[in-house]
This record gives structure tokens, sequence and C-alpha cells, in this order.
């Protein structure tokens, strides 16, 4: 998808952000949001507050794609205030965007609304699908319905509308479910949740952003889809395959009466971790949409790729950060080695030169740019020809403008994944993305 006006309705939210990393790099992304805030690149912000008509209507004409995700998170207490404001936020919004499309002169030709996987009843003995599926009558149920509801209640003959049921999303950006479990397998407490035989339906991010494109691009969807992976797995399968993906052995199973203390403490619901969603892509695979990850093994050794080890594990281990690169690489430098060669005899330098690899050990202890700690080894840069930035949360942006001042001419950037923030500072130093590369930076969050 190419070229294309795409507006994102709460576009600053988990799967927002995703989204809008994903196509904002090829279309003009419109993102309304209750905070304005400078444009990015092709991606503009729009102030509204979700349920009242202004100057954000404009934005709508002219689209090609509207994608509504807005709605106060259910990951809180359901009392009386927090249930009112969970279903105000979807309805109210839903109906804001109607009532302006309805005005628009070129309206936008598709509209996914998003909606949830829970609206099917708790499922132990068989999956749910779009056709055969028992909605249920709890809470999280009601407001999927009434959500739905007030979408089907508007009408648009010029604007193709669907509703997309997204399970849980897998990704690795901050405000998913994947920090914090991560927490619990770091801290060996990545057991099963409850009886674990509740199934876990899921779906990796990416394909959340897939699906969507591949919805847009098929002029005959419509309707009701489930955005969910074909292979849901237990919560007990779940969790295991997390754990062997952040090479943990083990972990603490959580039973009932212990979640239930914990969700009042941190003031969230138990039904979030126990209630068994046992749901089917089934529309998406008969009318043939492929997934990138329809096995979680796949889709957590993904996600877990994109993050420091220090997200997930105690033990901060140089040499299992590095990134594979080409065979004709001429030296590895491990960023956040200490200065003393010592302290790394059975660490990534010496395991790295037993591969035939020539490394250059860069420390962190002996020049500062502002409070920014830098490398010890500026000469080590000089013998290099090409260097290989791999953007990693825990090192502040700083030090990558640094290393692009010292060798503005010598770095090539190899994403690796999809990440909006590297591509802003390739952008920026007029630097274009490859695939190849001849040097390696390491970093264990020691910086």
């Amino acid at each position: 998808m190419e070229n294309k006006r795409i507006v994102i309705a709460a576009g600053t939210s988990f799967i927002g952000k995703s989204l809008a990393a994903c196509f904002g790099k090829h279309n003009d992304i419109i993102i309304l949001t209750r905070q304005a805030r400078p444009a990015i690149g092709r991606i503009s912000y729009i102030q509204w507050d979700g349920k009242n008509p202004g100057a954000w209507c404009e934005a709508l004409e002219n689209a090609d794609l509207l994608i509504n995700l807005t709605g106060k998170s259910v990951n809180c207490r359901y009392n009386t205030t927090n249930k009112r404001i969970i279903v105000e936020s979807r309805i109210n919004a839903t109906r804001a965007l109607g009532t302006a499309v309805q005005t628009l002169k070129n309206p936008p030709a598709v509209w996914i609304n998003a909606s949830s996987a829970t609206i099917y009843r708790h499922a132990e003995d068989r999956p749910m699908n779009e056709f055969n599926g028992e909605i249920a009558n709890d809470f999280s149920v009601q407001v999927c319905k009434q959500w739905e509801q007030a979408f089907n209640d508007i009408m648009l003959p010029r604007t193709r509308k669907i509703i997309l049921r997204i399970g849980i999303t897998l990704g690795w950006e901050n405000g998913g479910v994947m920090q914090p479990y991560l927490r619990l397998v770091k801290f060996g407490l990545g057991g099963y949740q409850g009886r674990g035989r509740q199934m876990y339906t899921w779906i990796h991010i990416t394909d959340v952003c897939r699906m969507m494109a591949w919805l847009y691009e098929n002029d005959h969807s419509e309707g009701v889809y489930n955005c969910t992976a074909p292979f849901p797995v237990t919560n007990q399968t779940f969790m295991k395959t997390l754990r062997e993906a952040a090479s943990h052995p083990f972990g603490l199973p959580a039973p009932t009466p212990l979640l239930k203390i914990g969700a009042a403490l941190i003031g969230t619901e138990t039904e979030l971790l126990l209630k068994s969603r046992w749901v089917l892509p089934s529309r998406a695979l008969q009318e043939g949409f492929v997934f990138a990850f329809p096995a979680v093994k796949a889709a957590c050794e993904d996600i877990l790729a994109h993050l420091p080890r220090s997200a997930y594990h105690l033990y901060l281990n140089t040499y299992i950060s590095c990134m594979d690169t080409n065979n004709d690489k001429k030296f590895t430098v491990v960023l956040g080695a200490s200065p003393n060669p010592e302290r790394y005899s059975n660490m990534a330098v010496n395991r790295l030169t037993a591969k035939g690899h020539p490394v250059v050990a860069i420390g962190n202890r002996a020049a500062q740019i502002g409070d920014i700690p830098v490398i010890t080894a500026h000469p080590a840069l000089e013998q290099v020809d090409t260097v290989t930035l791999y953007l990693n949360p825990v090192i502040q942006r700083e030090y990558y403008d640094y290393i692009l001042q010292l060798h503005p001419k010598r770095i090539i950037f190899n994403p690796g994944a999809e990440n909006q923030e590297l591509a802003d500072i390739a952008r920026e130093h007029q630097i274009e993305p490859v695939e190849a590369c001849t040097l390696v930076l390491l970093s264990t969050g020691q910086f």
C-alpha cells in the first residue's frame, strides 16, 4: 500500500504506533490524538477529543482509509466509573467519526473499526469463528457488542465498512502485553496463570498491520473479520514458549487465588488472564490471507529480537546480543565492553575472536558528551570502512548522533526490523538503509 491518505484515530496507542510506523514510510498518515504534536516525516498529528466535531473533521476528506482504535484501556478495575468510560470512549468516538464522514464530499473509501476477539464466550470446548461463534453476555462482551452496534448503525453508502475483532496483540513497543509478561519471565514468575488450560488467542503486531492493508486492498472485504493468529495455544503453552525464547528454564505458576489478590493490588481484572479465548480467523484464511507469524514460537522469537536482553533477562551477556552479519565483515566492535579485556575472557570478545572475527572492544568510562558516556577508543573506528548501527532503546539518541558525526561517510544502517526512530535518524543524516554490513555495535543495557 503506497501513496494513500490514512487517518488513524488513537494513533498513539500501542497498535496505532505500529500502524503508523508500518504505513508511514510510503503513505501520508494523519493521527487523531488528544495532544497535538509536530509532524514527523509523512506522519502528522491533529488534536481531537473523541466525541465532538471540530477542525479534525476536515482531515477525513479524501482519505483512502480510516482506522478507529479509540477506547479507554480495559486494563483496569471494572468499577462503575471505569465501566462507563470504557463504553462511552468507544461509542462516542465511533459516532463522532460517523457523523463527520456523513458530511464529507469525498468520504474515506474504507473504514476499519476495531473490536475485540473477547466478544466470544469463554470457550474450552471448541473454537469460535465469524460464522459459528457464540456471543456471551459479560461486561467485556457487552462493550464489544455496543461498540459494533454503534458502528453498524452508521449508514455510509460510499464507504466500505469492516469490523476487526482483534486478539491479544504481541509486539515490542511499549504499551502492549509483552512488557508485563517479560517482567514476570525475567524474575522467574513466568509460569502458567490459573489452571493454564484456558485458550490464548493471540496475533503478532506485524500481522495486524498486514491484515489491515490486505483488507483495504481487497475490494470485496467488508463486515466482521477475526484478527487472530490461526494457531491459538493454551496459556500454559504460551508461557512455556515465551520462557524458552527468553532462555529461562522455569517459571513459577500463578494460581487463581493469587491472581485475584494481585489484580486487586495493581488495579486490573483477572478476566484478562483467565478467560479462555479460542478464536480462529476463518474468513481471512478462506479469502486468502497469509500470516507472517502463524505460530507462537516464531512470534515470540521475533519480538525478543527487537528488544534488549535486559528487557527479559537479569544476566546481561554481551555475546547473546550479537546480530548476525555478512561473512565479508572486517571488524566486530563490542560496544559496552569493559576497558579491562580480562573481564570478557569467556564472553563476547574471545568468543567472537575464536570465530575468526577481528574484534575491537570499546568501553564506557573514558569520555563524556555532556552526561552521555562514550567510547574510549576513537582510533578503533578509524580502522573500519563501514559501521553498522543497530538502534537499541537503552542507548541514548545522542550517542548515535555522536558516532555519525565522527564518521558521517562510513555509516551504513541495517535496520533489521522496521523501526521508525532508526528511519528518522537515517533520514536526518541522509543515509540510505542497506542490508549488508561489516561491523556490529552491541549493547546489553550497560549504557
